[in-house]
C-alpha cells in the first residue's frame, strides 16, 4: 500500500530521503473490508505510553456513506502488542450517526486503572464513552441533537494545574467548543462552554497547545476554515480568546497544532496548516516565525510536531497532504497525476524545524488512499517521540483490500555527521556538505548550527565517517 516517496513536497526543495514500504514497522488493516469506492473518515491516535517498540493505538472509521450497497456503522478498534493485534472493537449502534469521526484517550472514568476512550458521533450530537480496557460502553455525552448535531466533530484534552483533565468537544454548526471535566463524565455531566465561535464553521479542528500564557492551564486552538480563515487561540482556564491568526482570502486554515518551542523563548508555539501554506506563530507574541508556501493546493493539509528528531535543539514537524497525487511505485511523479489516474494518494513529509527543509517523505501506494488524513506520534513523551503513526482512510481495492489502514514508522535517530538522515555517515553526507560549502543560513549541511556551512561541518562528517546510526 506504500510506495517510494516521489518528488519534492516544498517548491524549490527536495526531500533528502524517500521512504519505502519496508520502513513501516507496523502495517495494520481495519478488520472489516469496505466496498470499492467507499468514502469513509476517521482517525488514528496513540495510547498513552505507546512507542514503536510497544505499539498501542486506536483506529476508527465512520459509517459507509455510499448511496448504494450496505450502510455499515462506524467502528473503533484498539490495537496493542508487538506485532499489534486487535484487542477490542466498539461499533456505533445506529446507521444515521457517523460514529468514529473523532476520538481521544481520556483519563480513567470506570475505575479499572486504565485510560478510557471518547468517540465522536457526528450527526447525532453524541460523544460515546467506552472502556479503554475492553471497549465496553460507559455512556454518552449528549446535547440537544437538533441544536448541536455536529457535536463531537473534533475532540481534544487539556489539563489544569491540579492535573485534572478536561475533554473539549467541538460543535461546528453553532460555532461553539464545549468542555467537560473528566471527573464529571458521569451521566449527565455538567456542560460548560469554552470559546464561543465567530461563525457557523468555527471549531472544525481542536488541539491542545500546552500552557502558553503561564497560568498553569493548558491552552488550546480552534480553527475556522470557511469564513474568517482563522486559527483562534483560547485560554484553557477562562475560555476567552488570547489571540487570533487571520489570513483572509489566501488559504483555508483547516488545522492547527502545538509546534513546540521553535523560537527558543521558552514558550510553545503554534502550527497552522492551510490549503497551500504552513505557518508557525509565536505562542508568546503571536508574531510569525515562518510561512511556507506550496505550489499545490490541499484542503486537508495538516501538521504535527514530532519533537527534536534531528538533535539540533529545535523541534521538528511533519506535514500531511492527504490529497497529494502520484503514480504508485513510480518515484519522481508525485507532483502530478500518474498515467493510471492516481489521485489523492497522499503524502507525509518530515521537516527539519531549524532549516524548514524536507528530510524524509512517506507516500501512499494507491489512488484515493488519502494517506496522512490522520496522524499522531508515539513515544515516551510528545517532546521525545519514537515513531510516527499514520492513517489512510480510503482504498481502491487490489490485493490489499478496501478499508482503513494504520502505519507506524520509526523516526530518524539523531546521529552526528548524518546530514542526509539516511541512517549512516558516508559519501552522501560529504557531498551534501560540499554542495552547501560557504553558504549561510538555516541549511541541512550546517551540522554545528553556527549559521554557515564550512570546514568545521565537514570535519564532523569525516570524524564520524562509516558510522551506522542506531
Amino acid at each position: 500500500m506504500l510506495a517510494l516517496a516521489a518528488g519534492p513536497a516544498l517548491a524549490g526543495a527536495s526531500v533528502v530521503r524517500s521512504a519505502a514500504e519496508a520502513d513501516a514497522v507496523v502495517r495494520i488493516a481495519m478488520p472489516r473490508e469496505m466496498p470499492e469506492g467507499t468514502t469513509f473518515r476517521g482517525v488514528v491516535i496513540a495510547a498513552p505510553g505507546s512507542s514503536a517498540y510497544a505499539p498501542d493505538f486506536l483506529l476508527t472509521t465512520d459509517r459507509n456513506v455510499l448511496a448504494t450497497g450496505p450502510i455499515l456503522p462506524g467502528l473503533a478498534v484498539r490495537f496493542t502488542g508487538s506485532p499489534p493485534q486487535a484487542v477490542w472493537t466498539a461499533a456505533g449502534d445506529t446507521n444515521t450517526g457517523r460514529y468514529g469521526v473523532s476520538a481521544a484517550f481520556i483519563d480513567d472514568i470506570d475505575g479499572d486503572g486504565a485510560p478510557d476512550v471518547a468517540v465522536g458521533v457526528f450527526g447525532l450530537g453524541i460523544v460515546s464513552l467506552v472502556s479503554g480496557a475492553s471497549g465496553a460502553p460507559l455512556g454518552d455525552l449528549t446535547t440537544t441533537p437538533t441544536e448541536f448535531a455536529s457535536f463531537g466533530f473534533s475532540l481534544a484534552t487539556v489539563r489544569g494545574p491540579d492535573g485534572d483533565q478536561r475533554l473539549l468537544v467541538s460543535s461546528p454548526g453553532p460555532g461553539v467548543a464545549r468542555g467537560y471535566a473528566t471527573d464529571d463524565l458521569g451521566a449527565p455531566p455538567t456542560l460548560f462552554t469554552l470559546g464561543d465561535g465567530p461563525t457557523p464553521s468555527f471549531a472544525q479542528w481542536l488541539a491542545n497547545l500546552g500552557d502558553i500564557n503561564g497560568d498553569g492551564y493548558d491552552d488550546f486552538v480552534a480553527t475556522e476554515p470557511d469564513f474568517t480563515f482563522g486559527a483562534y487561540v483560547f485560554s484553557g482556564q477562562t475560555g476567552e480568546i488570547i489571540r487570533t491568526h487571520l489570513v483572509r482570502n489566501l488559504s483555508v486554515n483547516r488545522s492547527a497544532a502545538a509546534a513546540g518551542d521553535l523560537d527558543g523563548d521558552g514558550v510553545g508555539d503554534v502550527l497552522v496548516a492551510g490549503a497551500n501554506r504552513l505557518r508557525a506563530y509565536s505562542g508568546a507574541t503571536g508574531e510569525a516565525i515562518f510561512n511556507l508556501r506550496f505550489d499545490d493546493t490541499d484542503a486537508l493539509r495538516s501538521a504535527l510536531s514530532v519533537g527534536d528528531v534531528t538533535g539540533d535543539g529545535v523541534p521538528d514537524f511533519v506535514m500531511a497532504e492527504p490529497l497529494a497525487p502520484g503514480a504508485p511505485g513510480a518515484p519522481g511523479t508525485a507532483g502530478a497525476p500518474g498515467p493510471d489516474g492516481a489521485l489523492n494518494v497522499g503524502r507525509v513529509t518530515l521537516y527539519c524545524g531549524r532549516t524548514r527543509t524536507p528530510i524524509v517523505a512517506y507516500v501512499g501506494g494507491s489512488a484515493f488512499d488519502a494517506f496522512g488524513a490522520s496522524m499522531d506520534v508515539m513515544g515516551a513523551s510528545p517532546e521525545a517521540p519514537t515513531a510516527l503513526l499514520v492513517r489512510a482512510f480510503r482504498s481502491t481495492g487490489g490485493v490489499e483490500g478496501n478499508g482503513a489502514y494504520a502505519f507506524v514508522f520509526r523516526l530518524p535517530t539523531p546521529c552526528p555527521g548524518d546530514a542526509t538522515f539516511d541512517g549512516a555517515v558516508g559519501f552522501a553526507d560529504i557531498a551534501l556538505v560540499l554542495s552547501q560549502m560557504g553558504q549561510q543560513g538555516a541549511l541541512t549541511g550546517d551540522l554545528n548550527a553556527d549559521g554557515v556551512v564550512d570546514f568545521q561541518d565537514l570535519s564532523i562528517v569525516l570524524g564520524a565517517f562509516g558510522t551506522t546510526c542506531d
